[in-house]
């Protein structure tokens, strides 16, 4: 999930920064205060959620329907989290809860919680947490809390956050390096005042390659910890940044692709790649040597990143399309999505990734979903309930 940061008015009217929720996020929020199970109302005195639904573990509302289950994944739907553990801190009012991104790492499923004040108008983001869970099944834990977080990227001995400053608080916006054998993180870029993250960061482990207002930047891993400033590698800015062996790819949202070399430095320029695209650009990711995207929430767009022809694996529509997110696993698009907006009930596909007709695999609760990922065996996804795993072999429509 990408997310935009603008000034807002702390309690005491100096400035905060504010990160602002995409529309759909923001829409779920207004329509869960009708009384969706993961909006929050009343004193929650610091608790855990955990302690206001039956504890970790224990008997929710439902009585224990909704109790993790071991095993990494099956042939029908697995709670790996329950929503009931989510981690919240905060005074009192209306608070909106939720998984904002999905990201596995090895034989763990990361995940971000948002926290939304609902009781101000603004609804401001409120301190959040990165969480980690055995993709098998155990107890979460907490890798970095105080903050609002971008989704996770990872090298092979970190995971690297970009942290913004929650209301009401202020200050700039970092990104940093948090070890694995949780050693102290390590600041790797600063933001100037006001300024934000204008999309995920994406990293090839030896640098770490951001928007912000300036451009394009990369932080070298190496050298960060020198307080070395950021190189930008252009003064445009993209919607979205991806890697693509020698390649930087980056979407715009007027419906443009580009390119610049790698790594920072190599000769050569910035090259268009295609033009007069569908606008609105998102999900950029690799799928096999080629760069593929969601263009125009309905259509899975693909393209070299060394040029060529764009082509159109599949028009989204029916049961999804309204597209939350996707993710491609090698093989196969998982999309999750829905038909229309607003939904009660959200869909997760499977389309082959040389195209062909979609394959719903389950319909989970609209409110709180969205966030997916995959790894080499399962497909993982959030839900009001919390965060479900499922065999990616597994074919028919399942109920969650």
């Amino acid at each position: 999930m990408s997310s935009r940061v603008i000034p807002s008015h702390g309690r005491d009217g100096e400035t905060a920064l504010e990160i602002t929720p995409p529309v759909r996020f923001r829409s779920a929020i207004l329509a869960s205060a009708l009384g969706a199970a993961w909006l929050l109302t009343g004193a929650c005195d610091g608790r855990p959620l955990s302690s206001l639904s039956g504890g970790a573990g224990g008997p929710g509302a439902d009585g224990g329907a909704d109790l993790p289950q071991d095993g990494r994944c099956g042939p029908t739907p697995r709670l790996l989290v329950s929503a009931s553990t989510y981690p919240v801190s905060a005074s009192s009012g209306g608070l909106a809860v939720n998984v904002g991104a999905l990201r596995v790492n090895g034989a763990e499923v990361y995940y971000v919680i948002y926290i939304v004040q609902t009781d101000f108008p603004s609804m401001p983001y409120l301190a959040g947490s990165v969480m980690r869970v055995p993709a098998g099944g155990g107890q979460p834990t907490q890798v970095a809390t105080g903050y609002v977080f971008e989704p996770p990227v990872f090298t092979p001995t970190s995971v690297i956050l970009g942290e913004g400053n929650a209301y009401p608080n202020t200050g700039q916006m970092i990104i940093v390096s948090v070890p694995f054998d949780g050693g102290p993180p390590t600041t790797l870029a600063t933001l100037t005042d006001g300024d934000s993250l204008l999309g995920d960061p994406v990293t090839d482990g030896t640098f770490v390659y951001f928007v912000d207002r300036g451009g394009v930047q990369a932080i070298s891993l190496a050298s960060a910890s020198a307080g070395t400033a950021p190189m930008t590698l252009t003064s445009e800015v993209p919607s979205n940044i991806g890697i693509f062996a020698t390649r930087l790819v980056m979407t715009f949202p007027q419906g443009s692709v580009e390119s610049i070399p790698l790594p920072p430095g190599a000769a050569g320029m910035v090259t268009t790649l295609a033009t007069g695209l569908p606008p609105g650009a998102k999900d950029l990711m690799s799928c096999g040597s080629n760069a593929c995207w969601l263009a125009g929430d309905s259509a899975l767009e693909e393209l070299s990143p060394m040029g060529g022809p764009t082509t159109t694996i599949a028009t989204l529509t029916g049961p999804l399309a309204s597209v939350l997110n996707v993710v491609f696993d090698g093989t196969s698009f998982f999309v999750v999505g829905d038909a229309d907006y607003p939904a009660t009930t959200d869909n997760i596909e499977t389309i082959p990734g040389n195209g062909g007709s979609p394959v719903v695999v389950v319909s989970t609760p609209s409110l709180g979903a969205g966030a997916i990922a995959v790894d080499d065996e399962c497909v993982y996804w959030s839900s009001s309930k919390g965060i479900f795993s499922l065999a990616k072999t597994a074919r028919g429509q399942r109920s969650q």
